[in-house]
């Protein structure tokens, strides 16, 4: 009786281990990336690894580090396949001071007319206006007999606040990944479905693929990188700035009249608030003049603004999947 053949395992083993120094990897290569190395896909000879399944691009290498000094794509895989970033750095916004001003501040009294000289038989109103460069003299004899001046009300306006300017410092990236590849992936003979290995690439010792937005690991490219991304959305803004006038102080009495219908001379008296004015007894009037200088805004009102506050973030755009072996 013939003996059995002895099923030798020391090829397979020889064949990782070939794989290995195909690759130039060695133990703990891929620790960043999360997984172990993987032997070629069944039916890939040495030497070759799977093509990447459609929708995907490599297979390559990786060029990875810090964003400002991340390495280049250099020869034999000086293709740049696509570069992506990882860890969106977004420093603090500023929005601009918000700055109003005050104009136009006045205060205004209604008086009531009256047709007797004691303020008794009202026949209209009248309004009247004073402000720090305003101030009215009433010909009296032009107002009926009497008046009475009701308590008078600040107003004042305030200029729009310009648009926001926000200092908005621009984002940056921590790192940055390339995937660099030959000029050109030679076939594997008799297998189709394989390409020449790639290994050995700047800092990098996976042989990678990589497809745009959010994938799921193919098979036999089984081990995800964290999700890079090509660009980022920068929605910040400020709000626009809010103003409120806070009105000051009008004056505590009406004004002081005169002799002179052009209140000139010297003043012979005061008038109130509420008090019936310019007459007497007899309804004649008193004075033939009242200067309005008595409430006319003394205790400056404000323009007050807010503080706004910054609006949106910043978003990666752009996910960039990469799967490794």
């Amino acid at each position: 009786m013939r003996p059995r053949p002895v099923l030798s395992l020391a090829l397979p083993l020889l064949g990782v281990v070939a794989c290995n120094q195909i690759f130039g990897l060695q133990e703990g290569a891929l620790a960043d990336a999360g997984g172990s190395f993987s032997p070629p896909a069944v039916g890939c000879p040495e030497n070759c690894v799977p093509r990447a399944p459609v929708g995907w691009t490599g297979p390559m290498v990786l060029a990875k580090g810090e964003a400002t000094s991340a390495p280049r794509c250099t020869e034999p895989y000086a293709v740049e396949s696509f570069v992506a970033h990882r860890d969106l750095k977004v420093e603090t916004m500023k929005c601009s001071v918000c700055t109003s001003t005050l104009t136009d501040e006045k205060c205004t009294t209604v008086a009531t007319v009256y047709s007797d000289s004691n303020c008794q038989t009202a026949v209209g109103s009248q309004s009247f206006v004073a402000s720090a460069a305003t101030i009215p003299c009433l010909e009296t004899s032009t107002y009926g007999k009497s008046l009475r001046f009701g308590a008078p009300s600040i107003s004042g306006k305030c200029s729009p606040p310009p648009p926001q300017t926000p200092t908005k410092p621009m984002p940056t990236w921590g790192s940055t990944v390339r995937g660099c590849s030959p000029q050109t992936l030679e076939a594997c003979s008799n297998a189709p479905e394989c390409v020449a290995a790639v290994a050995g690439g700047p800092a990098s010792a996976q042989t990678c693929i990589f497809a745009v937005g959010e994938q799921a690991c193919p098979l036999d490219y089984p081990t995800k990188l964290a999700t890079a991304f090509q660009s980022f959305d920068d929605q910040r803004s400020c709000e626009e700035c809010g103003v409120q006038y806070i009105g000051g102080d009008c004056g505590s009495g009406v004004g002081g009249s005169y002799v002179s219908p052009t209140c000139s001379g010297n003043v012979q008296g005061y008038y109130s608030f509420g008090t019936c004015s310019y007459a007497d007894a007899q309804g004649t009037t008193v004075t033939a003049g009242m200067l309005l200088d008595g409430f006319r805004p003394y205790n400056v009102g404000a323009c007050a603004v807010s503080t706004p506050k910054p609006e949106g973030a910043v978003t990666p755009r752009g996910p960039v999947s990469i799967c490794c072996r």
